[in-house]
């Protein structure tokens, strides 16, 4: 508009000109100071957006025009020099009254015009994509933005809402930005506010805590209108710093709590490596599902958790007001309760049973529902509704949640790609699964720690085969249970095929049971090793896998395989037996290039059991032998309690036997 008035006036300056010239044959002297005056009046180029102030701006501009136009008397004789004056002059007032018309802003487009502020102090300017901007004023999209420099750099710790926020990621995002704010424009939310929103209410799905990232709290706080701009900075660096936190740990996980006493032994993969440049990602995405995939943990599984735990959330807002089944003794097929409505229910039915019908006599139709939820629930499947089976129904569905975003947690402990040969230990399955190619090639059950003595988790390496392994008694378990045993009969030494051993200046020395007074024997002056000689009363069978690890941990066989054939195997010190020792050593041999053929593996077997398993008198010749795997085999222990069929989408809940879902979930808040 202004390059328009600009012209205008320079037609007034031309045409005023060209009418001197043309009343006169040659300009006079006057008549080149009155060009002179022309050439240097003022031209428009600031804006003007005040009615009154254009109006006396143009009647400037008119008095400058007019004294600068030739002042010519017309000629009496000449009536036509005359009127080309009078035309001249009603050119220049005709240009002047176009040129009020172009500048002037109209009222309702002008926003600060004096005669308008009270009209629209009370709209509300539009913000975002559909803002219009005008020359009058700088609508709500265009305010300042607010500091929050004196907020992100202030001494000492900084938190809002009661959240501890980081200094240094808060300094490292906004000072290229002039610590201004992100998600406010002024003290209204932008477009990066709503999407910041859109991201956070993902947490619950993706296995994170609803009190973590509470969307009440900024709501609320976004919902103050009377708040102050030091406010508005500290509700920006509080989402900001919640943003970075949910993809953070939805990528690397949480810290392991140290009040888990979870013993542990795996490094733990860094997917978010430089927290401020996935912010940067998140202000710029189009597909917030997408950004969160792209650090997600890769294992399928994860994914079938995540599925299950919508699936899982979804019912629980549909039935909140369940109330729980009483249990008032075992119901079987053909019996009537009234608590079979319910069960029926429970089991997934679709729709409500009518209390005032008759459906109470617990059929072969539901006992096939209930021995498929016993099965899924790691319980045997007798189809029998008893306690068990109640107590599990009455579980409530937070629970369950919360055991699926746990497991969910424990995926992002574990690196993306696991190696195409390794072996897996699940504990709450009892199991052992080994892999090659990444395809499962065989499984075995195994036995593992009981809830005292936990088997750690772990990602290590197998780097050893042992035959005819030694047990070299741990110093808790020999104060713990031999020392007892030995104040009662110290013949069991010699029963048991053990050798004992005393410290002394010159290291290890062997000695005779006799000369020990184990009634005198503690803790603190135990000062002795208890060893046991190879053969069939080694606890540790015919052989033995060592692993990496600090807490002397491995893998071996058994002199008690009747444990295998129970459901429940949670029975070992913390080391791991394995049931089918030959085919996992065969296997071992092959894939970790063992110097050991199958034939002088197997000739153990024939040493230790009969063709029908059972153990031979003991042979104290055997001799210990060590093979070196050439490959180590990595290997894995998982506590792994939810596992979900790839092809149903189904979970299967295991048993809990550490009590470790309740305890991480209540440790982080889930």
């Amino acid at each position: 508009m202004f390059k328009t008035i600009k012209i205008l006036f320079l037609s007034l300056i031309f045409i005023a000109a060209n009418s001197a010239v043309a009343v006169g044959a040659k300009a006079s002297p006057a008549d080149k100071i009155t060009e002179e005056k022309i050439e240097n009046i003022d031209v428009v180029e600031t804006p003007v957006t005040n009615p009154k102030a254009i109006e006396e701006e143009v009647e400037k501009k008119q008095e400058k025009i007019e004294e600068a136009a030739p002042k010519i008397k017309p000629d009496n004789k000449s009536g036509t020099e005359s009127e080309k004056v009078e035309k001249a002059s009603k050119t220049i007032d005709d240009l002047v009254a176009k040129t009020k018309e172009t500048v002037e802003v109209k009222p309702e487009e002008g926003k600060l015009a004096e005669d308008k502020k009270e009209e629209n102090a009370d709209k509300k300017p539009e913000t975002g994509a559909n803002a219009v901007t005008t020359p009058a004023e700088k609508t709500e999209a265009e305010a300042p933005k607010v500091s929050v420099a004196s907020f992100v750099n202030g001494e000492g710790e900084i938190s809002v809402e009661g959240v501890t926020l980081s200094k240094n990621l808060l300094a490292e995002i906004y000072s290229p930005r002039d610590y201004k704010t992100i998600f406010f424009d002024g003290k209204t939310p932008n477009d990066n506010f709503k999407k910041a929103m859109e991201l956070l209410a993902l947490a619950d799905e993706n296995g994170l805590s609803r009190k973590t990232f509470d969307l009440g709290i900024i709501n609320k706080r976004v919902q103050d209108k009377t708040q102050s701009e030091d406010n508005i900075a500290k509700t920006d660096a509080l989402i900001t710093d919640q943003v970075v936190e949910m993809i953070e740990l939805i990528g690397n996980g949480h810290v392991i709590p140290e009040d888990l006493k979870l013993q542990t032994y795996f490094t733990r993969p860094v997917r978010v490596e430089k927290p401020s440049d996935v912010f940067e990602q998140f202000l710029t995405t189009k597909d917030l599902n997408a950004l969160i995939e792209k650090y997600s943990p890769k294992n399928p599984q994860y994914g079938l958790l995540k599925n299950a735990l919508k699936a899982a959330i979804i019912t629980y807002q549909g039935r909140r007001d369940v109330r729980p089944i009483e249990y008032t003794g075992d119901i079987v097929v053909g019996q009537a309760s009234g608590a079979i409505p319910e069960i029926r229910n429970r089991m997934g039915g679709t729709k409500i049973i009518n209390p005032a019908v008759k459906d109470t006599i617990y059929d072969k139709k539901l006992e096939l529902k209930v021995k498929e939820f016993q099965k899924g629930h790691d319980l045997d499947d007798t189809g029998v509704v008893d306690k068990e089976l109640v107590d599990l129904l009455n579980t409530s569905d937070e629970v369950h949640i919360s055991r699926l975003k746990v497991n969910m947690e424990r995926y992002r402990w574990l690196p993306d790609k696991l190696e195409p040969l390794r072996i897996e230990v699940n504990l709450p399955e009892f199991k052992l699964h080994a892999y090659k190619d990444g395809k499962e090639e065989f499984t075995s059950a195994a036995i593992v720690g009981r809830d005292e003595h936990k088997t750690p988790i772990m990602s290590t390496k197998m780097f050893q085969m042992v035959l005819n392994p030694y047990w070299y008694v741990p110093k808790a378990y020999a104060i713990r249970n031999m020392v007892p045993l030995l104040r009662q009969d110290p013949d069991y030494i010699k029963h048991q095929n053990f050798s004992l051993f005393r410290l002394d200046k010159a290291g290890w020395k062997k000695i005779d049971q006799s000369e020990v007074k184990w009634d005198g024997i503690t803790e603190g002056n135990y000062n002795y090793m208890l060893r046991q000689e190879p053969g069939n009363l080694n606890v540790l069978g015919p052989v033995k896998f060592a692993i990496v690890n600090p807490y002397d941990i491995y893998l071996h066989s058994t002199t008690e395989p009747w444990l295998f054939t129970n459901k429940f195997r949670g029975y070992s010190s913390g080391c791991i037996r394995i049931e089918d020792t030959i085919k996992l050593g065969e296997w071992v041999i092959k894939n970790g290039k063992v110097d050991l053929s199958n034939e002088e593996f197997e000739k153990l077997y024939k040493v230790y059991y009969s063709k029908d398993g059972r153990a031979l008198p003991n042979k104290p010749e055997l001799s210990n032998k060590y093979f070196k795997l050439k490959e180590p085999i990595p290997v894995h222990t998982t506590y792994f309690s939810v596992l979900v069929d790839p092809a149903t989408g189904v979970p299967d809940y295991l048993n809990d036997f550490y009590k470790l879902d309740y305890e991480q979930a209540r440790a982080l808040g889930l």
